[in-house]
């Protein structure tokens, strides 16, 4: 474990160590016909989580949720099963009402969807196990991990002894945000913690649909070379599939929300100090892609007719299933959105007692309900950022590259030279993927057909 932790060796590959190390050490004790060994290789693990069982290294602190696989609605396992008599338990079904106050009382009724099934195991013995888990890891425990490490504490404020001209936004401690904090209070210790939340979905299988998310959050105290670092990101939570939440993630949030309500008062953490102190902490920023964002945030889609999360301008269509009209786009006849605002709308969309009504709110104002509102001091609009990613260094770079190869200014040969420096690159194991299609992509036939790679 220590030479995977020292040389970066993936997961799969120690697996696949292990399993050859047990092969390995059972033809020895085959051929040696040693009994010492033949029980060692009975014994000897060949998966990272009997390795990790082995070691005392318990990395499996998540809080499990049953959730509903069809409308995601969260539940304690305890809360979805009853038992009888005989000790025997009986699976119940999911009762979230999505309109409790609908006028027809037959539009009332539960979800009703399975959240157990029953397993038999080997030895015969019946149990019931989730359909969907929700696994949640405590903010407050995370936390008293990372203020354990040395130092960890004195980069968290290493921010108060920067030095930046006046009028440069060099970091996030620029802002306009940070500097509201800093006047309300929050800052005046050095336990006082801001976090940034991200939301993104994965395929964690090859060859498969199967979709999983991911609540994440950094904190924004640290240095901008150590925040993004992956053991100083907290997992909050692994959403589960096989298909995203349609609309909105709340019951998801719920856990985060109420953990944040209570760092926020303060929490006492045992931070290897004679005492232990007393933490505070603030969610600062929403920050992930545009889907995720506004499921997270409380915005309608992107491509509804006031898809904007930071404005009310209208996107019209000419017809059903054109694209919308994103013209005309004056920033002096815009109205902008209002945090008091949309907060009010989002309540009237999540009280609406009819499809109908809910509807007509989303339209009229694209504002959703989101358990984050429940923050005292979390203002939607201006908390969340819009994506840089995926806007500007993907999709304006590319456009670019495209206009530079259309104008000549790039040639086929400049691809080709740009394709070979990219191929002699050798990144670390931990870097994403490079591009390797930069010369193909960019190709004449491609270009006039209006495609890239």
């Amino acid at each position: 474990m220590m030479w995977q932790n020292l040389y970066g060796v993936s997961d799969r590959g120690i697996t696949l160590l292990l399993k050859f190390m047990e092969a390995f050490v059972s033809m020895l004790a085959s051929l040696l016909e040693v009994p010492m060994l033949t029980e060692f290789a009975k014994i000897f693990p060949t998966s990272l989580y009997k390795v990790r069982k082995l070691l005392g290294l318990n990395r499996d602190k998540f809080v499990k949720y049953v959730a509903c696989p069809k409308c995601h609605t969260v539940y304690k396992f305890e809360d979805c099963y009853r038992v009888n008599s005989r000790g025997e338990k009986h699976p119940l079904k999911c009762s979230a009402v999505k309109f409790p106050n609908h006028p027809q009382k037959k539009r009332r009724k539960p979800c009703h969807a399975a959240l157990l099934k029953k397993v038999i195991s080997k030895d015969g013995h019946g149990y019931v196990y989730p359909i969907n888990v929700y696994c949640y890891k405590s903010v407050r425990e995370t936390l008293e991990t990372f203020v354990r490490r040395p130092d960890f504490l004195k980069k968290c404020n290493a921010w108060r002894f920067r030095n930046v001209p006046n009028g440069v936004l060099h970091d996030i401690y620029d802002g306009q945000v940070w500097k509201d904090f800093t006047d309300n209070g929050f800052f005046k210790t050095d336990y006082d913690l801001s976090f940034t939340l991200n939301v993104d979905w994965f395929q964690p299988f090859e060859h498969s649909p199967y979709s999983a998310g991911a609540l994440y959050m950094i904190i924004n105290n640290l240095p901008r070379e150590e925040r993004f670092n992956p053991e100083n990101v907290i997992l909050v939570g692994l959403m589960p599939g096989p298909k995203e939440a349609k609309k909105n993630i709340n019951s998801y949030l719920q856990p985060l929300v109420d953990e944040l309500e209570q760092l926020l008062q303060g929490v006492h953490i045992n931070d290897g100090t004679l005492f232990g102190n007393n933490y505070r902490g603030a969610l600062m920023c929403l920050s992930s892609d545009i889907p995720a964002c506004r499921k997270c945030g409380g915005f309608v889609g992107h491509g509804a007719m006031r898809g904007c999360s930071k404005c009310l301008h209208a996107f019209p269509r000419a017809a059903f299933g054109k694209k919308a009209d994103y013209s005309n786009f004056c920033m002096e006849n815009i109205e902008p959105r209002t945090d008091e605002d949309h907060i009010f709308f989002a309540s009237q969309v999540r009280n609406a007692s009819t499809p109908a009504e809910q509807k007509k709110f989303e339209y009229e104002y694209g504002a959703r309900w989101t358990e984050l509102n429940r923050l005292p001091y979390y203002l939607p609009v201006r908390f969340h950022v819009i994506d840089p990613m995926h806007n500007l260094l993907l999709g304006t770079a590319k456009h670019v590259v495209e206009v530079w190869k259309k104008q000549k200014i790039l040639t086929s040969e400049h691809f080709e030279t740009i394709q070979s420096r990219v191929d002699k690159l050798k990144v670390p194991g931990n870097v994403g993927r490079i591009p390797r299609k930069i010369a193909s992509g960019f190709s004449d036939s491609l270009q006039s057909s209006g495609k890239t790679g």
